[in-house]
């Protein structure tokens, strides 16, 4: 695979959107009683949040509304963010640092709100 930017940007970003799926992991497993009500659920939420952020059809061809509204969902900011480090000649991580950024805000948020909601006792 070619990098068109850094190679660092790129491994910045990733962790970003590893720790951003683990923080909505624990968010929906603090949800859940069983393995049968996530898997019934989540995957239609994670596909709304795919469309949302352009995952199926380009934020680019979508009415101004909701391009604006794709950024509510961490998938815009990830797809932003490989676009810029994958396909911009010489982007650097000061490029990709809103991404990063939105991303780890949302890896916190998610993360705390699962942390609050989760019962260890279970």
């Amino acid at each position: 695979m070619k990098v068109a930017g850094s190679v660092g940007a790129l491994i910045a970003l990733t962790v970003a959107v590893e720790l951003c799926a683990m923080g909505l992991g624990l968010l929906v497993a603090s949800f859940g009683g069983t393995e049968k009500q996530i898997g019934s659920t989540v995957p239609v939420v994670l596909l709304v949040m795919g469309l949302l952020g352009g995952c199926m059809f380009p934020r680019l061809l979508m009415p101004e509304l909701m391009k604006s509204l794709g950024h509510v969902v961490p998938h815009s900011w990830a797809l932003d963010g490989y676009y810029d480090v994958l396909v911009r000649q010489g982007t650097t991580i000061i490029d990709v640092a809103p991404s990063i950024g939105a991303l780890l805000a949302f890896a916190v948020g998610f993360g705390g709100l699962g942390l609050a909601r989760f019962r260890f006792e279970r």
